[in-house]
C-alpha cells in the first residue's frame, strides 16, 4: 500500500486540510501495515520471521522465497538462478543440511560445457542427494557424464561420454556387492576378472590345458540336446573318431570308411531285436519299408502277401496295378496250378441275349444300384437309382428312341417331363385304388372321373377360378375369394352373386340395367310405434334407383298376419321414398305394422313399425327385387 498522507490547509483553520477523523483513519491505516511487514500486527517484533541487520549484512530465522510468496525450504527459488563464486555446503547433520535436487519437467541443475564445475562432483555418500521423479535429476552436457534415473540414494546410471563410452577413475565399487552388472556387451579379455564363480557345476564349458569341456550334453545347431553331442540338424559332423554305445538320429553317406563296427543285432526302443545279422545275411521282424525295392525277386521265397502288384489290363489296355483280385459271383476260379489260375463264367447264361434290336432279358434289371426293388410282388422289374433322360422318337435330331412300360412305373422323387402323350382310351390314374381317372376316349370327349365308391367330393382348390374357352379369349365362369361368382353368356356377364343375394345383368354388362333378388327372413320383438329396420342397402356398394319388396308378418302371439308390398326408391341422396300397395290382413282386422323407407349415411333402410294393439315376437319374410 502507499503511504497515506494527511493535508494540513493553507491557513490554521481555513477549513481546506484534511478531517480529523479521515486524517486518524489513515494514520492507523500506514501503521496497519508497518506492523504487520515488521510485526506480528500487534506488536513489532524482528525475531519472528524478518530480517534483521547487522554488520555482516541481513538475516533471518525462518524461511526465504524468492520468486514465490510461499517458501517450502530454508531457501526456495522460483526461477533461474546465477550464483558466481563457490557455494559451500557443511558437513550435514541430518536430511535438511543438503543439496537436493528434484527433477519435474527438465532437468534442475545443470553444469554446462567448459564451467569450473564441469564433469567435477565432489561429495561422499549422502553429501550429494540425487532425487529423480521422470528420468534425469542431474545433466552435464557434452563428454561429462551424465548421472540420471536415480531410483534411490544409490542408484546411478552413467549414460554419455567419450566415444560411447564410460570411464570412472581406476576402480568400479558398486554397491550394495551382490547386485547385477547389465550391458549390451562387454569388452576385453577378462584376463583381470577375479572372484568370478560360475553359476552351477555341471552344465558349462571349463577350459584346461587339454581343451574345453562340460559335463553336461552339448547341442550344436539346436537348443536341445538329446545325446552327448547333438548336430539338431543334416549338417556333417567332423570330429574324426567318434566312440559311442548308441547313436541317434540318422546317418548319412556311403560307410566306406566307418571301420571296427560290429553290430549283430537292431533293436528298438523297447528293447525288441528288428534286425540281425547271421551267416546267411541279414534277418528282419515285422515290416520292412522303403522307396523302392530292387531286382526281379526271383530269389524271394515264401512270400504270400497283398499288394506285390499284379498289372491288371483290359482286352489289352492297362487298367492299373492291384495287390488283390476279387471275382464277383457268376465267375467261377480254379485251384492255383503252376502259378496260374483259371476263371470261367458259371452264371445264367441267358440273362442278356443280343439281336438285331440290342440286348434284351427276361430277369430284373439294376441300373446305378446292386438292389432291384420288387414292385407289387412282380417280376421282372427294373430299379433306376439316378436320372433317366428319354429322347422321344422325332426329336433331338437323329436320335429316336421310347421307353415301352407294359407294367407299373413308380417315381420316388417325382416325374420332370416336357410333354405326356396318352392314346385314346389311355386314363391317367391316381390314388391307390385308381379313385381319379383322366383319360380322352375315342369319341373324342375328355373325362375326368372321381370314383363315387370314395364318398368323396372332387375338389377344384384357387383362389381364383375362371372357366374359359380353347382360345382363352372369353369365359364361361369366373370366381374370387371374397367376391361373386359370375356366369356368362357369349362374354357378357349375365348373373352374378352378391352379399345380399344375386344380381341380373342386362345385355351391356356391367354398364346396363342390373337387377338384383334377395330374400329375407327374420323375427323382432314388436313395440307399438317404433320403427324397426329389417333390410338395407348401401349405395356406394349397390346402387340400385329402387326396389320392390313383397313382405308378410306374422304375430307369433295370436296367429294374426300381413301381407303387402311396398316400392322403395331414392334421389341419388339420404332421401328415400317409399309407396304401400295391396295390403292385406287376417281376421285380426286391421294392420299389425306400418311399412315405409328411410335414408342416412349412404344408406337406404326398410323399416316396419308395429301399430297399436299388437305387441310382442313376430316374424317376417320378404323377397325384394332391385333393379339400377
Amino acid at each position: 500500500m502507499a503511504k497515506l498522507g494527511i493535508s494540513t490547509g493553507t491557513t490554521p483553520d481555513d477549513g481546506t486540510g484534511t478531517s480529523l477523523l479521515v486524517g486518524a483513519a489513515r494514520i492507523n491505516s500506514n501503521f496497519d501495515e508497518i506492523y504487520d511487514y515488521f510485526g506480528t500486527g500487534t506488536n513489532l517484533d524482528f525475531a519472528g520471521g524478518r530480517f534483521v541487520e547487522t554488520d555482516a549484512g541481513i538475516h533471518t530465522l525462518g524461511s526465504v522465497g524468492i520468486g514465490t510468496t510461499n517458501p517450502t525450504y530454508s531457501l526456495t527459488v522460483k526461477g533461474n538462478t546465477e550464483i558466481t563464486g563457490l557455494t559451500s555446503f557443511a558437513n550435514p547433520t541430518d536430511a535438511t543440511h543438503r543439496l537436493e535436487v528434484a527433477y519435474y519437467a527438465q532437468p534442475t541443475l545443470r553444469f554446462l560445457s567448459g564451467s569450473a564445475m564441469a564433469g567435477t562432483i565432489e561429495g561422499q555418500m549422502g553429501g550429494l542427494h540425487l532425487k529423480s521423479v521422470a528420468t534425469k535429476a542431474i545433466e552435464i552436457n557434452d563428454n561429462a557424464a551424465v548421472f540420471g534415473s536415480a531410483t534411490n540414494y544409490y542408484d546411478v546410471q552413467l549414460n554419455k561420454a567419450n566415444n560411447g563410452s564410460t570411464k570412472v577413475g581406476t576402480n568400479i565399487q558398486f554397491l550394495p556387492s551382490t547386485g547385477i552388472v547389465s550391458a549390451t556387451s562387454f569388452r576385453g579379455d577378462g584376463s583381470l576378472l577375479t572372484g568370478i564363480s560360475a553359476s552351477g557345476t555341471g552344465g558349462k564349458f571349463v577350459a584346461n590345458a587339454t581343451g574345453i569341456h562340460t559335463l553336461s550334453s552339448v547341442g550344436i545347431g539346436t537348443t536341445t540336446a538329446i545325446g552327448a553331442v547333438n548336430t539338431g540338424n543334416t549338417s556333417v559332423l567332423n570330429v574324426g573318431v567318434v566312440t559311442a554305445n548308441n547313436f541317434y538320429g540318422t546317418l548319412t553317406g556311403d560307410g566306406s570308411n566307418i571301420t571296427g563296427i560290429g553290430v549283430t543285432n537292431v533293436k528298438n526302443d523297447g528293447g525288441d531285436v528288428k534286425l540281425q545279422t547271421n551267416a546267411s545275411g541279414v534277418s528282419i521282424t515285422g515290416i520292412a519299408t522303403a522307396t523302392s525295392f530292387v531286382g526281379d525277386g526271383s530269389g524271394l521265397t515264401g512270400i504270400v502277401g497283398s499288394g506285390s502288384g499284379i498289372v491288371i489290363k483290359d482286352s489289352g489296355s492297362a487298367v492299373g496295378t492291384a495287390g488283390t483280385i476279387n471275382f464277383a459271383e457268376s465267375l467261377s476260379v480254379s485251384a492255383i496250378s503252376g502259378a496260374a489260375v483259371t476263371v470261367s463264367f458259371a452264371g445264367d447264361t441267358n440273362y442278356w441275349a443280343e439281336n438285331t434290336l440290342g440286348i434284351n432279358t427276361l430277369g430284373s434289371v439294376g441300373i446305378g444300384t446292386t438292389t432291384i426293388t420288387n414292385v407289387f410282388n412282380s417280376t421282372p422289374n427294373l430299379t433306376v437309382r439316378g436320372n433317366i433322360d428319354l429322347i422321344g422318337f422325332g426329336e433331338g435330331g437323329a436320335v429316336k428312341g421310347s421307353l415301352n412300360v407294359t407294367g407299373v412305373t413308380t417315381m420316388h422323387n417325382g416325374l420332370t417331363v416336357n410333354d405326356i402323350v396318352l392314346k385314346d382310351a389311355k386314363a391317367i390314374n391316381f390314388g391307390d385304388s385308381k379313385e381319379l381317372m383322366i383319360w380322352h376316349d375315342t369319341g373324342g370327349d375328355s373325362m375326368i372321373r372321381n370314383s363315387v365308391a370314395t364318398g368323396k367330393s372332387l375338389k377344384i382348390r384357387s383362389e381364383s377360378t375362371k372357366l374359359r374357352d380353347y382360345g382363352d379369349a372369353q369365359s364361361y365362369l369366373e370366381g374370387t375369394v371374397g367376391q361373386d361368382v359370375s356366369l356368362f353368356h357369349n362374354g357378357a356377364k349375365r348373373l352374378a352373386t352378391s352379399g345380399v343375394g344375386v344380381t341380373v345383368y342386362g345385355s351391356s354388362n356391367l354398364t346396363g340395367a342390373k337387377l338384383d333378388i334377395k330374400p329375407g327372413i327374420g323375427t323382432f320383438q314388436g313395440t307399438a310405434g317404433i320403427g324397426i329396420t329389417i333390410d338395407e342397402w348401401k349405395l356406394s356398394d349397390n346402387y340400385f334407383r329402387s326396389a320392390e319388396y313383397q313382405l308378410t308378418v306374422t304375430n307369433n302371439t295370436g296367429g294374426h298376419v300381413q301381407s303387402q308390398k311396398v316400392l322403395v326408391m331414392h334421389d341419388g341422396s339420404d332421401n328415400a321414398f317409399y309407396s304401400e300397395w295391396a295390403v292385406m290382413y287376417g281376421a285380426q282386422g286391421s294392420r299389425l305394422v306400418s311399412v315405409g323407407a328411410t335414408g342416412s349415411g349412404g344408406y337406404v333402410r326398410l323399416e316396419v313399425t308395429p301399430q297399436p294393439g299388437f305387441t310382442g315376437l313376430s316374424s317376417y319374410f320378404f323377397s325384394r327385387t332391385a333393379i339400377g
